[in-house]
C-alpha cells in the first residue's frame, strides 16, 4: 500500500516518468476492497469469549452485554433465600428503622 501511495505521489510530482497512474489507482482500489472484506470476515473482529458474537470495536471487555447480564443473573441470590439469621446487622437496622 505504501508503494502505491509513493508511486502516485511521484506521478503527481514527476508525471513524465511515472505514467501508470490509472493502473496504480486500480491496484489501490482492489487492495482497499480486499482489506475491507478481510476485516469484515476475519479474526480481526473482537468476539465474545463466551458466545462468539462480534463485540463493538475498541470494546474494553472480553464478553458481550447479553453474556454479562446472564452471568450476573446466575450469581444473584433471591432476597427470600436469605434466612433472618444470615442477614447482617445493617439489614437488621433497616428493618428496625422502617418498622417505626
Amino acid at each position: 500500500m505504501k508503494e502505491i501511495s509513493l508511486y502516485l505521489w511521484l506521478a503527481y510530482r514527476l508525471g513524465e516518468f511515472f505514467i501508470d497512474v490509472e493502473k496504480a489507482r486500480s491496484f489501490r482500489g482492489e487492495l482497499n476492497r480486499f482489506i475491507e472484506n478481510s476485516l469484515q470476515q476475519s479474526h480481526f473482529v473482537p468476539r465474545c469469549k463466551t458466545c462468539g458474537k462480534p463485540l463493538p470495536p475498541q470494546s474494553e471487555f472480553a464478553i458481550c452485554q447479553s453474556c454479562f447480564n446472564q452471568l450476573n443473573r446466575s450469581k444473584q441470590v433471591p432476597r427470600s433465600a436469605i434466612s433472618p439469621s444470615n442477614r447482617t446487622a445493617k439489614d437488621s437496622r433497616k428493618s428496625f428503622h422502617h418498622g417505626r
